[in-house]
């Protein structure tokens, strides 16, 4: 997924949901996430991204599947591609492999 898609979505999710950027921050506090304001600004505007277990939080804070957190509305594919299966596969067998993948990409 372009990471572009996914600050807006997430932006856009948050604004749905009627938080502030503040109460977002709290409410992942409440799930043991420390992210401050100035991080939810960074995903949202695309300088950062949250790591998959925060994206996990985040998916039951919005009440959305995963998945449809990295949907581009754009996009008229209906399944994943290969490269998409296989990281995820990779992912399964290693919980590192999702750090792993952030620090090649910056």
């Amino acid at each position: 997924m372009n990471k572009f898609v996914l600050g807006k979505k997430l932006r856009r999710l948050r604004i749905k949901n009627s938080l502030t950027v503040s109460a977002l921050s709290e409410l992942l506090m409440s799930h043991n996430i420390l992210a401050s304001e100035r991080t939810i600004y960074r995903w949202e505007q695309d300088i950062s991204i949250p790591d998959l277990n925060t994206l996990k939080i985040l998916s039951i804070i919005f009440n959305v599947n995963l998945t449809s957190i990295f949907e581009n509305p754009n996009s008229n594919r209906l399944s994943l591609s290969k490269d998409e299966i296989n990281f995820i596969k990779m992912y399964r067998k290693n919980k590192n492999f999702n750090n792993i993948v952030l620090l090649l990409t910056k």
